[in-house]
């Protein structure tokens, strides 16, 4: 893992996108989350599966940490793309942030893009993930 984040530079963090056994590892992941909190950066959990033991184990660490609430298009449609963000606009109303992930399936552009103006007018701001990290976790 070292090798792979040294060759790279101007990243914030990483998430996993995959790997829902490793992600409930608790071992493998306290190697995976040394590193990053060796190197000052912060953990985004995908949260491909419920049992991750991700957050928590950032939580412990205190170093900076994000889980994702909506995933956009686990359903590459259109109409499933849309019902996603408006589940991002209800968590944002209820907890004053949301997570989304998604694919950059042509579906999921096509919605963002229709779907980005209109959020902006209604309130909502886009921020970076490291700003979710640093409200999420006690560092």
């Amino acid at each position: 893992m070292a090798l792979n984040l040294s060759r790279l530079e101007g990243y914030v963090g990483i998430n996993n996108h995959m790997g829902s056994k490793f992600s409930q590892d608790r071992r493998a992941m306290t190697l995976v989350l040394d590193e990053l909190e060796a190197r000052g950066l912060l953990y985004l959990d995908s949260v491909t599966i419920g049992s991750t033991v991700g957050e928590p184990i950032a939580a412990v660490s205190r170093m900076p940490f994000a889980s994702r609430d909506v995933f956009l298009d686990s359903v590459a449609e259109r109409g499933f793309i849309e019902g996603q963000l408006r589940v991002v606009e209800k968590v944002a109303r209820q907890t004053g942030h949301a997570v989304a992930i998604g694919h950059p399936y042509a579906e999921t552009m096509e919605v963002l893009k229709r779907w980005l103006p209109d959020a902006r007018e209604r309130g909502f701001e886009f921020v970076p993930i490291s700003t979710v990290a640093a409200l999420e976790c006690a560092c």
